[in-house]
């Protein structure tokens, strides 16, 4: 029962929440809490809550082995199919458990970003604990000495007896003997000690999944982390925006004068400039100048997060068309049509398709009040750069947004100053997507504006990692109009701007744009090639700042007092992470801006790559960005991992962090991976040690070592000292030990010496003497004793005498009876 009740209390440490579209409100309950009727979204690397109808998908891809039978991830659509069909064969229901490998893709298979880390998590070897290797070597061991040395007493036994009774001496000597060498208190102690760990770190909010991984926590020596969520609070905030006329310290001015801090080369603010009235542009019910509406406008669009109103005061009733999440209108668009059961999809829905009337929502937030000016939210007259660590706090009291944290920060920014909602519905008509993912590093929408006869004008709207978006443009769209973009033409401004927001330890989002005509019809495929990737406009970029935790800084410390290394594994740009590593004390301090020089700029934003660097003696830290993993010989692997104390591994793909941790692994290091995405999984399943946050993926937890196997077992005179050596309190200096090496197993050769010759021996000489000490209170030579039990000390044997005394058979049984207490109570 206690057992049953530590495996519950895990179990509760990880909650499972589905995402629910009700009453035309996007929110978060618990899988438990659904019911039949409601809209879930489910996305990559997450499990199926329950039995799903899918109304709307793109190339989803589930994996249901458990359930179907299929090893391989199976393609799923929402089409209705003839009854004839199995629910089974019908591809359009995702089973209760299914785990969703990709949604929204734009390959299949094996070629999919997701199918492609997939592949390298399945495909490795299940990694067996050092703890279980070194039993296992130990258990051979004590096979192949009990086998040896009971054989030997069978075969002497043998001979003495002529062979005679040869199933009591097998019962008696052989394994008797076999049986005595073997500790069988030892999986019994094992397992208890494990536990009582495993639920100390449970108490810690530490949910171990393998009870023997816990033993290897003790030889950790590099411990591999992801920035994002791990080492930061996962609380991100816009705080400011750049463009090529300066920055924009906290929000921009609508409408009147707009004033731009324009920072030249020593960092002193230009003079304020006045937008032309003619660039002003109405947008979400504000009016901005290029190319703020424009940034505005990508936020707002090209985002996946849903912003629901709330409000305590004001309430006004709104259509649910108005409310309509424009993100996910094809989605909605397909509910409505599976309720109303139409042929087709309307253009447009009335809420009276479901309940024959119109029903009305409240909505927290008035037209006037969305409408606002911004001129309650201004700055303050002292402009920045927001470099300069200045915290701007924004104020979400009548919005809440559902996403991953950098979508959210985006699309509160853009809603504290435009209707995202009316934005949103001038952009409704979704004609392709292609989702983020930490490969491609960017996220693109087209949006078909407007049909002239077979043609329609699209718009496309990308945001993602600036430095990958900069490649894509030719053009950047100032307050003046549009002009080139290139070396000498813009990317220098773009670079100054990047490593003073990324210096102040801000993540760098750009955002770029581009109209163009196609037919009305046409599908767009990156395989086809018809999806304009280059000669975009650029925008601007915003500046999202993550705060690192509170203790992370103590946290650090106490590992390098440990011997511990830690090394920063990150997407995030290599200015980014470097500013957060100075400040949560992983990297040096007092050691300057970190320059990229890789190649013609030292941000690395044009496509020459450059010559391979070295490292600096200097330091005991270093720092690597992704593309330069491939080119480090051996030897800097070996100064990386054995001389440097801290790394910071930046821009890095799923397959470098398993690259990293292999490349630790062949110098004999123990690492212990965290992360929670579906990007981690490789390197989690490959590490000693996986640890995924409770708040991650399903397919993360899956890859790391999150189950915990508990045995209940109560062995008395072996398992209560192995309980009292593990709740014996720590030496106050534990942390300022090494870790154990890795040469250091188990059960050591002294140890065996000391428990089978010295101490063994010191035991069975107790026990012999005991023994023979009975025999001699009744009166019997010792020295008569040897080769006696042929004939007598059995049943129908002869009787036995010594020193003149006779024995009869009777007293020889209860004697002999009486010494085996005696050795018993010896070894106990």
């Amino acid at each position: 029962m206690r057992a049953r009740q530590v495996v519950h209390g895990f179990q509760r440490l990880l909650p499972q929440c589905s995402q629910v579209i009700r009453e035309g409100k996007e929110s978060s309950i618990s899988a438990p809490d659904l019911v039949v009727g409601d809209v879930v979204h489910i996305k990559s690397g997450e499990r199926v809550p329950a039995d799903l109808r899918l109304l709307h998908c793109i190339q989803l891809r589930l994996e249901a082995s458990s359930i179907t039978g299929e090893s391989e991830p199976v393609e799923y659509q929402s089409e209705e199919v003839s009854e004839r069909f199995s629910v089974f064969e019908a591809r359009n229901v995702a089973f209760n458990g299914s785990l969703c490998v990709e949604g929204e893709v734009i390959r299949v298979g094996e070629n999919t970003v997701i199918g492609q880390t997939a592949k390298l998590t399945t495909g490795q070897e299940p990694n067996g604990s050092r703890l279980e290797a070194q039993i296992r070597k130990y258990v051979k061991f004590l096979i192949i000495m009990a086998c040896s040395v009971a054989s030997i007493i069978f075969i002497f036994g043998g001979f003495v007896h002529h062979w005679k009774d040869v199933t009591h001496l097998l019962a008696n000597g052989f394994l008797v003997c076999a049986i005595g060498m073997v500790p069988c208190g030892l999986p019994a102690t094992v397992t208890s000690i494990l536990t009582l760990v495993a639920r100390r770190l449970a108490n810690r909010n530490v949910y171990v999944k393998r009870l023997d991984i816990c033993e290897a926590l003790g030889q950790v020596s590099i411990i591999a982390s992801d920035k994002t969520g791990t080492l930061t609070r996962n609380e991100m905030t816009v705080t400011g925006l750049w463009n090529f006329d300066g920055f924009i310290n906290g929000y921009p001015q609508s409408e009147h004068q707009l004033t731009l801090n324009s920072f030249g080369s020593e960092g002193i603010p230009a003079t304020p400039t006045t937008a032309p009235p003619w660039t002003l542009r109405s947008i979400g019910g504000n009016r901005f100048p290029h190319p703020i509406s424009d940034i505005l406008t990508c936020m707002s669009v090209c985002n996946t997060a849903v912003l629901n109103l709330e409000d305590e005061d004001k309430t006004t009733e709104i259509k649910k068309e108005e409310h309509r999440k424009v993100s996910r209108a094809d989605s909605l668009k397909a509910v409505l049509w599976a309720q109303s059961s139409l042929r087709g999809e309307p253009k447009h829905f009335n809420v009276s398709t479901i309940n024959e009337e119109e029903e009305t929502i409240k909505s927290p937030i008035s037209s006037d009040t969305i409408e606002k000016g911004i001129e309650n939210s201004q700055q303050k007259k002292q402009h920045r750069p927001i470099a300069n660590k200045r915290s701007i706090k924004m104020s979400q009291k009548h919005s809440t947004a559902i996403g991953t944290p950098s979508e959210v920060a985006i699309l509160n920014y853009a809603a504290t100053l435009i209707n995202v909602h009316k934005c949103r519905q001038e952009y409704e008509d979704v004609a392709f997507e292609i989702p983020f993912n930490s490969k491609r590093k960017w996220h693109l929408k087209i949006i078909r504006m407007g049909v002239q006869g077979e043609e329609a004008e699209y718009r496309l709207f990308i945001k993602g990692a600036s430095e990958v978006l900069a490649k894509m443009c030719s053009q950047i769209l100032t307050k003046n109009g549009i002009k080139e973009f290139g070396r000498n033409k813009g990317i220098e401004e773009l670079e100054a701007a990047y490593t003073e927001f990324a210096n102040g330890g801000h993540r760098v989002i750009g955002f770029a744009q581009t109209t163009f005509r196609a037919p009305v019809d046409i599908e767009f495929s990156l395989d086809v090639g018809n999806v304009p990737l280059n000669g975009l406009i650029f925008l601007g970029v915003c500046a999202i700042m993550d705060p690192p935790r509170e203790k992370t800084k103590e946290a650090i410390n106490s590992c390098k007092t440990a011997g511990i290394k830690v090394f920063m594994v990150t997407g995030d740009h290599q200015l980014t992470a470097c500013a957060i590593a100075r400040q949560i004390g992983l990297i040096d301090e007092n050691g300057g801006k970190i320059e990229i020089k890789n190649g013609g700029g030292k941000n690395n934003l044009p496509e020459e790559e450059g010559k391979p660097w070295e490292f600096d003696p200097k330091n005991d830290w270093a720092v690597v960005q992704g593309q330069q993993i491939s080119r480090l010989t051996a030897e800097q692997w070996d100064q990386l991992i054995l001389k440097k104390n801290s790394v910071v591994f930046a821009r890095t793909t799923p397959e470098q962090k398993l690259f990293i941790v292999e490349q630790c692994q062949k110098r004999k290091q123990i690492i212990a991976m965290t992360g929670d995405g579906v990007n981690d999984a490789p390197a989690l399943k490959k590490a000693e040690i996986g640890i995924a946050m409770g708040s991650g993926s399903e397919v993360a937890k899956q890859a790391a070592d999150i189950v915990l196997i508990i045995l209940s077992i109560d062995l008395g005179t072996e398992i209560f000292p192995g309980i009292s050596l593990a709740n014996e309190k720590p030496e106050g200096d534990v942390m300022a030990r090494p870790p154990r090496a890795v040469n250091k197993v188990l059960i050591s050769n002294g140890l065996l010496a000391y428990s089978y010759i010295y101490t063994g021996q010191i035991q069975s000489l107790g026990c012999f003497l005991a023994y023979c000490y009975v025999f001699w209170c009744k009166g019997i030579n010792i020295l008569d004793l040897p080769f006696s039990a042929l004939n007598c000390w059995k049943k129908g044997g002869d009787i036995f005498k010594s020193n003149g005394l006779e024995f009869s058979v009777e007293q020889q049984l209860l004697i002999g009876r009486q010494a085996t207490s005696a050795w018993q109570m010896g070894i106990v």
